[in-house]
């Protein structure tokens, strides 16, 4: 789901955008293009871009303003944006480290210089990055803030961070969206109680067989842990 909190006219305008999950979008988007590092083609491109620019009451505004791109990713979305109004400003927020570490967040750097800032960590923590970011000291305001929520392929195709139930992806049980985070998967699977498991499947994957799938995953853990990709879905 892609969602932009514009604000125009001294009002917030908040528009989502819900594209289905279907077998032909995954194609397209997250498993085509396996020649290329990240793999990732950012959902929405056009129109998100073309709304922020267009509610905007003058070009100047945006010397005076800068836009939050709270989900970074593979900056596909920030460097749109850049490249459409040579006066924009984006703040990146994304919370996997390998997001700042690739190649073209690097060139982005060398080539929008002080109109890119941004910072590692969860969006969560949006206001805190908004008032310690180069921009609000400038006395600059935020006149957007666009979020790409959902999984990413930046992830899924990383057979190493553990989140791909594809065969060819066996992996360490992992699924950390960054590697400072203490609890991985691994210890969430072998170690919390079946209510506990039950909880998280039902709140934050509205699995409708949770209690069931809990009980199955703690019956197999007694035998021995579960440690890949694989043996879960077993």
């Amino acid at each position: 789901m892609f969602t932009l909190f514009n604000k125009s006219k001294n009002k917030i305008n908040i528009y989502k955008y819900v594209q289905l999950n279907s077998k032909s979008f995954l194609n397209k988007h997250f498993y085509s293009n396996i020649n290329n590092n990240l793999r990732h083609q950012s959902v929405l491109l056009e129109t998100a871009t073309k709304i922020i620019l267009e509610t905007q009451l003058e070009k100047s505004d945006f010397n005076s303003s800068y836009i939050i791109d709270a989900t970074f990713g593979a900056g596909g979305h920030t460097r749109k944006l850049l490249e459409k109004n040579p006066n924009i400003s984006v703040l990146a927020i994304d919370r996997d480290e390998t997001a700042f570490s690739h190649s073209e967040f690097q060139q982005m750097q060398d080539e929008f210089k002080d109109r890119l800032d941004f910072v590692c960590g969860p969006f969560s923590k949006l206001e805190s990055y908004q008032k310690e970011c180069k921009y609000h000291k400038q006395g600059k305001v935020v006149s957007a803030i666009l979020f790409d929520l959902g999984v990413s392929s930046m992830q899924l195709d990383n057979r190493e961070r553990g989140f791909s139930f594809r065969p060819t992806h066996d992996a360490p049980l992992d699924m950390r969206m960054s590697k400072q985070q203490q609890i991985s998967a691994e210890y969430v699977v072998n170690s919390m109680s079946t209510e506990m498991l039950t909880s998280i499947f039902l709140k934050y994957g509205q699995e409708k067989f949770a209690e069931r799938i809990a009980h199955s995953i703690c019956a197999r853990r007694e035998k021995n842990p579960i440690l890949t990709t694989h043996e879960l879905i077993k």
